[in-house]
């Protein structure tokens, strides 16, 4: 039977409505999965003992956060300078992406659960690289008072970092400063510091009882080269970090642009993409998917224990390894 006209409109009012409820519903439910974001800027001006005593007093108002994830910047970025804020880009989960190197860490963490909470961590990281590499130990050592204030406050609560090339000196700094546990899990994507400091960090010991994901992949080689040869530490202070492979238990590297890995991340559902292209810094957070291993690691644990990636990239890693070991040897 032929519907009338009257009939057709009413027809297409219930449809619109009900995809305008849904919608709605849908950007409620998202709302409220999307991380609780605080924000914390190292070095600004404002000090630092002020700032946690403003975000412990945000926490209070909500319910114990199921988990702490400390976001770090790497180089180029700072909290004072409006067009270079990681607040407004990617540490806002619901920032417009300028362009891919600010894509939205809290966004991308879009299967954490509920409860958790990032933390945007800011530090001046623009100017002279020499500046900032003698600026990110500073920022480390305020790191470390904040995560010291969090485990004072929470003390069952699991706080974890992760961070993007020079963010992961601070957070080698910060280990000197902290105990054995005050962190439970890190991730170092394309880090950007010398071996020396690195072993003298992981010596310490929250370094050998934070449970490290080192991210690696030739398209980042020629970046590690090059710092590698700056020798912003000084001479004598060893390879870049993702030149060579720590032997530790509690650490171990992925090499995102190797299919075997890729492959063996897909078998136990974790779907990563794979490379896009031949030089990039920044794809340890931009690649497809990337944020599912990182949301396993970080929020599922037991879902994914590191001996399950050492054993993965175990037999996965000798050419890359090899390649790596040669392109990071100035002669």
């Amino acid at each position: 039977m032929a519907h009338t006209p009257q009939l057709s409109l009413k027809i297409q009012e219930t449809v619109i409505c009900a995809l305008y409820f849904l919608g709605h519903l849908r950007a409620t439910v998202l709302s409220e999965m999307l991380m609780k974001v605080a924000r914390i800027n190292s070095l600004s001006g404002a000090p630092l003992s002020e700032q946690i005593a403003e975000l412990e007093a945000q926490l209070s108002l909500q319910e114990t956060p199921s988990a702490f994830v400390i976001m770090i910047h790497g180089y180029k970025f700072d909290s004072t300078q409006r067009h270079h804020c990681p607040h407004a880009t990617m540490f806002n989960p619901s920032a417009v992406e300028q362009d891919y190197r600010t894509l939205s860490w809290p966004d991308a963490f879009h299967m954490a659960p509920a409860g958790s909470c990032a933390i945007g961590f800011s530090w001046p990281a623009r100017g002279r690289l020499k500046s900032v590499y003698d600026l990110a130990a500073r920022a480390g050592v305020e790191l470390g008072q904040l995560i010291k204030a969090l485990r004072s406050n929470y003390p069952k609560t699991p706080i974890h970092l992760m961070a993007h090339s020079m963010g992961a000196r601070v957070v080698l700094r910060a280990f000197h400063t902290l105990g054995a546990g005050n962190i439970e899990r890190a991730i170092l994507m394309f880090p950007a510091e010398y071996e020396v400091p690195s072993e003298a960090a992981l010596n310490t010991d929250a370094g050998q009882t934070c449970e490290i994901l080192t991210i690696a992949s030739r398209e980042n080689a020629f970046y590690e080269y090059l710092f590698s040869w700056m020798n912003l530490a000084g001479h004598q202070m060893g390879r870049a970090f993702g030149g060579y492979q720590p032997s530790r238990t509690n650490h171990v590297t992925v090499w995102i642009d190797r299919k075997e890995i890729i492959d063996a991340l897909h078998s136990m559902d974790i779907q990563v993409g794979t490379r896009k292209r031949r030089l990039c810094h920044w794809s340890a957070y931009t690649r497809t998917g990337i944020f599912n291993l990182y949301a396993r690691w970080l929020f599922h644990p037991r879902q994914l224990p590191i001996t399950t990636l050492q054993r993965i990239t175990a037999t996965n890693t000798t050419r890359s390894n090899e390649f790596s070991m040669a392109l990071h040897t100035p002669a």
